[in-house]
């Protein structure tokens, strides 16, 4: 790629999105030029031949050395108004030179833009449509048209001294007031400005599923556009400046903005792209690259700086040419060209910057972290691209399968995910375990037999007259099982299930009623989430929150979740439900203590009187039934209603019992002991 030296970056508005309008621009920046001195009638023209740069006043022949080109330093939109510099770059149509001040004060023609104060002109209005040229190189003094034979030419040629144009002293004559007529047109001439007028940014659409892909990248969203004179933009390749006067006076710079999927860095605790499972409190880093593209290039330049701040006024300056705007956003870390390092925008310079998540999983969840990329392109009035850079700002979004809500700080580096539910739903606590392994909400079967010989229930139920559902999530499609709501659970097998999910291999999905086909409900994949649902008096059998059918039932029976799976090593992954394992959260007592006589919590229901020590603890406990019993009952469960210990112990003289959960995390339990009718609850620390 040809290096080309962007001396102007402007960056445009406050304003993001959506809407395009327009801005038209007045006839003066369409044309190009006749400059004429109001005491004589004649006209600026930049000599050929022998004093070819030379610039005096001369009769009028309608060359293209008697056509100039007029262009402010920059045109841009900003806070609803086309912003005009005004600083002007003064250039001639026949080769492109720009107008200069001699250090003689005498004017010529230099064959490029260097940026220095003798090459920017200001025009300041006067009586009928004539202007004064200023230069800020020369405080106090116009462009004045000279009859004297003081003067000299930049050149040292004394036969040329008559008419030529050089800085004196202001004093209002009419040798020091010029007209600009309109001349030829310029080609691919500018009539608007694009920018957006909503500031609606539009945001990356969430995943389809756990393992759908997701685009690197989304579409470029429109944002605006600013016009600079060809004299900012070196070496465009095939454009000397002879030819861009002619062909592309003026260059476009237009910003577009898109989301874009960082580069994962390191291990996969920086992936962009991760699955939570229940039970986790995450706090996760995405590690991306925020910063502008720079390489060295010929000196050329002074200096600029360029800082972003968000909410702060974004300064570009170059010498007489300066750039103000404000952006709500932070756009790009500061970068400068100055005497020994001039730079471009091509290679990189970045600095990493981190992206923190933290939530709690109440339920398998994807989140993919998205950064958003303001897109710039140089352009010439014709269309054609010749540069284009993208500067990764910091803000983020994370996108979510299922739709959660995420809140993050403005600068989008911390983020907090809560999925979003109507309804609260809770981890499915088993019983009636036959031939599965249980872990947590989730349950894997280990009989080695294929046959329907494996199956559980729920412990807690759908009360009689309320809404609510069970859910999983599958997590293969190349076995058979059932899930399902129903009444009782008298066995293992599939045909007691009432309404029932029979997931098949092949990703084959099936609805059975009380052993009884119903439909044919389309296919499934990896991730998705099945749902039985019962709403008033109607079950819905749905899948990724779509109804694939429904029946009628009784709204007033009491349902539990209730599974059968067919196949070795089957799964139901996931279980979710309405109703919690435990009648009061707050206590953590199992719904098998229901038909308690007393409140739940920690109770003294009976004669039975019950000590654990030491508590808190480190794991192993003596349990003091301070009375001697024949046999006696002991389970324990988490605060999320697993089971993690259940034995009964039998004897003449037992009164005292070991439990050993050094095998288990840190936290809360609930203990319930039980003999002959007498029952008794706990609560138990593990520190």
């Amino acid at each position: 790629m040809n290096r080309i030296l962007l001396l102007s970056v402007l960056f445009l508005m406050n304003t993001f999105y959506a809407i395009q309008a327009q801005y038209n621009l007045g006839d003066f920046y369409k044309y190009y030029q006749r400059i004429t001195v109001k005491d004589v009638g004649r006209v600026l023209d930049q000599e050929l031949g022998q004093y070819d740069g030379n610039v005096y006043v001369a009769n009028h022949h309608g060359g293209n050395n008697q056509q100039w080109v007029v262009m402010p330093t920059y045109i841009k939109v900003k806070q609803g108004n086309v912003e005009i510099s005004r600083d002007h770059i003064i250039a001639s149509k026949h080769n492109g030179k720009v107008l200069d001040v001699h250090h003689s004060k005498n004017l010529y023609c230099y064959p490029s833009f260097h940026g220095g104060d003798n090459q920017v002109f200001s025009l300041n209005s006067r009586p009928s449509d004539y202007f004064e040229i200023a230069s800020p190189a020369y405080i106090g003094k116009l462009m004045d048209r000279t009859g004297s034979s003081r003067n000299r030419d930049p050149f040292n040629h004394p036969d040329q001294h008559k008419d030529n144009l050089y800085f004196y002293n202001a004093h209002g004559g009419s040798n020091q007031q010029f007209r600009l007529t309109n001349r030829t047109s310029i080609p691919n001439r500018i009539s608007s400005l694009r920018y957006a007028r909503t500031t609606q940014t539009p945001k990356p659409p969430n995943p389809t599923g756990f393992y759908n892909p997701v685009a690197l990248e989304t579409q470029e969203t429109f944002i605006s556009e600013t016009l600079i004179p060809y004299a900012l933009v070196k070496n465009d390749a095939g454009f000397p400046p002879n030819i861009q006067v002619q062909r592309s006076p003026y260059y476009k710079i237009e910003r577009t903005q898109f989301y874009q999927l960082p580069q994962a860095v390191g291990d996969t605790q920086t992936q962009p792209d991760q699955i939570y499972r229940p039970g986790e409190t995450i706090t996760r880093t995405i590690k991306v690259k925020a910063g502008v593209k720079q390489s060295k290039v010929t000196e050329i330049f002074r200096k600029i700086n360029v800082a972003f701040t968000s909410g702060q006024e974004i300064s570009a300056n170059i010498p007489k040419t300066p750039i103000s705007l404000k952006s709500t956003r932070s756009l790009s870390s500061a970068f400068e060209l100055s005497e020994k390092t001039i730079t471009s925008l091509e290679e990189t310079y970045e600095k990493e910057e981190s992206i923190s998540t933290t939530f709690e999983v109440p339920e398998t969840l994807r989140a993919v972290h998205y950064v958003l990329v303001d897109r710039y392109r140089l352009k010439r009035l014709d269309g054609t691209v010749i540069l284009q850079w993208d500067v990764k700002t910091k803000i983020k979004h994370v996108a979510t399968y299922p739709e959660a809500n995420v809140t993050g700080d403005p600068g989008g580096r911390s983020f907090r995910i809560q999925p979003k539910t109507t309804t609260n739903s809770y981890p499915i606590c088993w019983r009636d375990v036959v031939g599965l392994q249980v872990n947590g909400n989730s349950l894997k079967k280990t009989n080695t037999t294929s046959w329907w010989n494996a199956g559980a229930a729920s412990t807690g139920k759908l009360p009689s007259g309320k809404d609510g559902w069970i859910e999983m999530t599958a997590s293969e499609t190349n076995t058979y099982r059932m899930f399902g709501l129903s009444q009782t659970n008298p066995d293992a097998t599939w045909n007691s299930i009432q309404y029932n999910f029979y997931l098949m291999t092949g990703g084959n999905i099936k609805i059975y009623e009380s052993g009884v086909f119903k439909a044919n409900g389309g296919t499934y994949k990896v991730g998705d989430k099945i749902r039985v649902e019962r709403k008033g008096s109607k079950i819905y059998y749905k899948k990724n929150g779509v109804v694939i059918y429904s029946s009628n039932t009784n709204p007033f029976t009491s349902l539990m979740a209730d599974v059968s799976l067919y196949t070795p090593n089957a799964t139901i992954t996931n279980a979710r439900a309405t109703f919690t394992c435990f009648v009061r959260s707050q206590d953590m007592v199992s719904e098998e203590i229901q038909n308690a006589k007393e409140p739940l919590g920690e109770s003294n229901l009976t004669k039975l009187s019950v000590s654990v020590y030491p508590n808190p603890g480190n794991g192993l406990f003596t349990l003091d039934l301070n009375q001697r019993v024949k046999e006696v009952s002991i389970q324990l469960y988490a605060v999320n209603g697993a089971l993690v210990y259940d034995k009964k112990y039998s004897g003449d003289v037992l009164n005292k019992v070991e439990i050993d959960i050094t095998s288990q995390t840190e936290g809360v339990y609930f203990l319930k002991i039980q003999s002959g009718n007498e029952m008794i609850t706990k609560k138990l620390i593990k520190k």
